[in-house]
C-alpha cells in the first residue's frame, strides 16, 4: 500500500510520533511524510488564525492518508482543519486520524480533536478508518505510537 502522513507538530511531540509511525509501517508498505508549514511560522507565544498553509500534498496517489497534529484549546489544531478545509481528492479516500495531547483522558479535547477532523472528511465524501488519541501524561509516548502503529498495520488491508 502507498501511504502518506500528513501532520503538523508545533512542539516536536506529533513529529516524533510520525517518525515511529513511518518506521513502522514502511517495513510493510510505502510510506510518504508530509509536514505542515505555516505563513507565518507559528511559534509558541504567536498562534493566529488568520495564516495560509504553504503548499499542499496531492493525495491522489496515495492509498491511505493518515492525518494528524496536537490538540489545541480541546480541539483540533489550525493547521490541521486548513488542510483538511483546502485538500481535494478525498472523495472515497481512506483516512486514519490521530492526535497527540498533554492531557491524560481522551475526552479532555482528544475526542473532540477528531471528530472535528472526521467532519471535514466526511463532508467531502471521505472515509475514516480509525481515530487514534496519543497522550502523553503518564505513558510512554514511543511505546504508544509503536503500539498504535502496530494497530494501523492490522487495520490495513494488504
Amino acid at each position: 500500500m502507498n501511504i502518506l502522513i500528513v501532520y503538523y507538530s508545533l512542539t516536536n511531540v506529533t513529529k516524533n510520533v510520525v517518525e515511529i509511525f513511518k518506521e513502522n509501517l514502511s517495513k510493510k508498505h510505502s510510506v510518504s511524510l508530509f509536514e505542515l508549514k505555516t505563513e507565518p511560522e507559528f511559534k509558541n507565544n504567536n498562534i493566529k488564525k488568520d495564516f495560509k498553509i504553504v503548499g499542499l500534498p496531492d493525495i491522489k496517489g496515495f492509498d491511505i492518508v493518515l492525518v494528524g497534529g496536537p490538540v489545541w484549546a480541546f480541539g483540533a489544531d489550525f493547521p490541521i482543519l486548513k488542510f483538511l478545509e483546502s485538500v481535494e481528492n478525498v472523495k472515497g479516500k481512506e483516512f486514519i486520524l490521530f492526535v497527540t495531547m498533554a492531557f491524560p483522558f481522551k475526552w479532555m479535547g482528544g475526542s473532540r480533536a477528531l471528530s472535528m477532523m472526521e467532519k471535514f472528511l466526511k463532508e467531502k465524501d471521505g472515509k475514516v478508518l480509525q481515530k487514534f488519541c496519543i497522550n502523553r501524561m503518564f505513558k510512554n509516548v514511543e511505546k504508544e505510537a509503536k503500539k498504535i502503529s502496530e494497530n494501523i498495520i492490522s487495520l490495513i488491508k494488504t
